[in-house]
């Protein structure tokens, strides 16, 4: 057993032994709430220290055909520079709050990393509530409004370990318009 809990568990069974005036008794319970209250929120991870950490990752290239001298051919590069989001249901089946999304951008490779805020850590069936989105390209990029927004991205959980689970979208291929 941790000492905190230990030091919490000795502190109510002190506070229960000594039960002075019903002025301090009301002052003192009203303390030993505020301590409990802080003691909880320290040990479900949204206090100070970060006690667990949710991350989706996965790889965005695009797919373009293109002619030259009579013949077609399919050209796949990275997605540099695409803004996608993870999106979660709510306890009613919608995503109608800001604060359900989170937001990234695939690098150079296509690649994107987006670390999801702790509210969103203790969501049910994580992997069914929530998913990817692309949302939107860089202005100058040359597939700018070609690439095709797509239909929300299932994650499946990859690692769990340290504190750390990791989902991820796998390598993601969406086509050109046009």
């Amino acid at each position: 057993m941790s000492t905190s809990a230990v030091f919490l568990l000795l502190t109510l069974a002190i506070s229960f032994l000594l039960r002075p005036s019903s002025s301090a008794a009301t002052a003192e319970e009203n303390l030993m709430r505020q301590l409990w209250r802080a003691e909880l929120v320290r040990l479900a991870g949204y206090g100070e220290e970060r006690l667990s950490t949710v991350l989706v990752t996965g790889s965005l290239l695009y797919r373009a055909r293109h002619f030259s001298s009579g013949s077609n051919h399919l050209t796949t590069s990275y997605a540099k520079g695409v803004k996608v989001a993870v999106t979660c249901k709510n306890d009613k089946g919608r995503m109608n709050r800001r604060s359900d999304f989170s937001y990234g951008t695939t690098d150079k490779f296509g690649d994107f990393i987006i670390n999801i805020p702790s509210h969103l850590h203790a969501i049910p069936n994580f992997e069914d509530s929530c998913f990817v989105r692309i949302l939107k390209t860089q202005r100058n990029s040359h597939y700018y409004h070609q690439i095709t927004i797509s239909n929300p991205i299932r994650i499946k959980l990859s690692h769990v370990g340290n504190n750390i689970r990791v989902y991820t979208t796998g390598t993601v291929r969406t086509s050109l318009r046009g």
